[in-house]
């Protein structure tokens, strides 16, 4: 068990996410994970495994509760906390009607990076890459 929060990687309290259909997606999760912890989530279809992957990363804000990553409180503007955390869904694909660049671009902002840092690196990795043809 964790002495002090500075331990503690991972917190959550009584994390609910109700999605605006009511579908209870996931309901009162509290946890405590520590540096060096390793955990898996495993469930069934629909359990809410993703769910909380995309809480915890801010993707999704909580109905109710909330989530701590490395002390602080996870929130869709945490761009400083999403640094510092890898994430690959299950089935990475482009969300409908992004191209490979909006996407990019998409991601960038979701990592808090301005326009005037988005936009020069960019345009140099499309170059890097010729998708200009």
């Amino acid at each position: 068990m964790a002495n002090n929060s500075s331990d503690l990687v991972v917190e959550t309290f009584k994390l609910t996410k109700i999605y605006q259909n009511r579908q209870i997606a996931l309901n009162d999760v509290t946890l405590r994970l520590e540096r060096g912890c390793v955990m898996g989530l495993l469930g069934s279809n629909g359990a809410g495994k993703t769910t909380f992957l995309r809480l915890l990363i801010g993707l999704h804000r909580p109905t109710a509760g909330w989530a701590k990553v490395f002390g602080k409180f996870m929130t869709p503007n945490a761009a400083d906390l999403r640094r510092r955390i890898g994430y690959i869904p299950t089935n990475p694909q482009f969300p409908r009607g992004m191209t490979p660049i909006t996407y990019l671009d998409y991601m960038a902002r979701l990592f808090g990076l301005p326009r005037e840092v988005r936009k020069p690196r960019l345009a140099s990795l499309i170059r890097a890459v010729d998708l200009l043809r």
